[in-house]
């Protein structure tokens, strides 16, 4: 069984993360350290959301590209999005899914991604 985690972009400073409806919840970071090790970046910049992770290509990462980006209310149809979350999604936000064989959460965010990256290098060596 394969477990995914969802993160999307919403207004310009808010992005949404989560496995379920139930789950997803509003963060105002730009850096993600996942439980698996995986840095995700998701930043509103001059062209827009950006959101992948760190360090590329990466294993079982999916990113649908923005829909809309004249922001006219074009909503997201691609099926590999769960109907749960086009309801949230915008369509002028990319969509980035990570499957992973393990259940993934958000262990740490914060908007200075060296200090993340150092944290992860840590959790690395030790193991």
């Amino acid at each position: 069984m394969k477990y995914h985690l969802y993160f999307t972009g919403y207004s310009d400073d808010v992005v949404l993360a989560g496995t379920c409806k139930k789950d997803l919840d509003e963060h105002y970071s730009t850096f993600y350290l996942l439980s698996n090790g995986m840095v995700v970046k998701a930043h509103h910049g001059e062209n827009g959301w950006e959101i992948a992770p760190t360090e590329m290509p990466a294993d079982g990462v999916t990113i649908i590209e923005a829909v809309d980006l004249e922001d006219e209310g074009k909503d997201h149809t691609d099926e590999r999005i769960p109907e749960w979350l086009r309801d949230d999604a915008p369509g002028y936000a990319p969509v980035c899914i990570i499957a992973s064989d393990e259940p993934l959460e958000v262990v740490a965010a914060g908007n200075a991604g060296s200090k993340l990256h150092a944290a992860l290098q840590i959790v690395k060596e030790r193991g």
